[in-house]
C-alpha cells in the first residue's frame, strides 16, 4: 500500500512547528545520522540521488530554522521542522 503523509503544524514560543509524518517503510538506526548528507541515498536501485533533504536542510538553515527526524524501520518517519514565526 502507498504511504500516508500527514503534515500539522502549530506555533510554539515564536516558531512555526511543521510535522511531517509518513507510514513509510522508515529509516534505519545506521542511516539516520547521515540522511541530511549530500549524496546520500539508499534508494539507488530506485533513481534516488541523496539530495532531497540535503537541500531540504540547506533551505531551513538559511532561514535560522531547524529539521530533525525520529524514524523507526517497519514504521515511518516523523520530520520536525521548526522556523522563526513573524506575527
Amino acid at each position: 500500500a502507498p504511504a500516508i503523509i500527514c503534515i500539522s503544524g502549530k506555533l510554539e514560543e515564536g516558531q512555526a512547528c511543521l510535522l511531517f509524518e509518513d507510514t513509510g517503510s522508515g529509516i534505519a538506526p545506521e542511516d539516520l545520522d547521515h540522511v541530511f548528507e549530500a549524496f546520500f541515498t539508499t534508494r539507488q536501485e530506485s533513481g534516488g540521488t541523496g539530495m532531497g533533504l540535503y537541500h531540504s536542510w540547506q533551505i531551513i538553515e538559511k532561514h535560522a530554522g531547524s529539521i530533525d527526524v525520529v524514524s523507526k524501520l517497519g514504521s515511518g518517519s516523523c520530520f520536525n521542522v521548526k522556523l522563526p514565526a513573524s506575527i
